[in-house]
């Protein structure tokens, strides 16, 4: 009987740990993303492509968007995304540390 109390414990504890491992996978891509717009030249058109976005941030080109708007929510940038010609056009960079919750 201890044993099957120590089942549902056990699987708490994974799922928290799978929690943690999922938010620094997002802190990663955050990174990834803010390095690869501080990298875009100045001046001149300052867009990324979903596929740049997929590549630097390791995930599928179908979740390219899903990052960009991750980094909008915690107020690391601005701009629009393009779904049509799959591109972030920033506007805005806002040079802090990724969140940490």
């Amino acid at each position: 009987t201890a044993l099957l109390r120590t089942v549902p414990a056990l699987a708490e504890a994974m799922a928290s740990e799978d929690a943690l491992l999922a938010k620094d996978d997002v802190r990663r891509g955050l990174r990834a993303l803010l390095g690869l717009l501080f990298a875009c030249p100045e001046h001149g058109p300052r867009a990324v492509s979903f596929a740049q976005i997929a590549k630097v941030c390791g995930v599928p080109e179908n979740d390219a968007d899903l990052v960009v708007i991750r980094a909008i929510e915690n107020k690391l940038t601005e701009g629009l995304i393009d779904g049509v010609d799959r591109v972030f056009r920033f506007t805005k960079l806002v040079p802090r540390s990724t969140p940490s919750d």
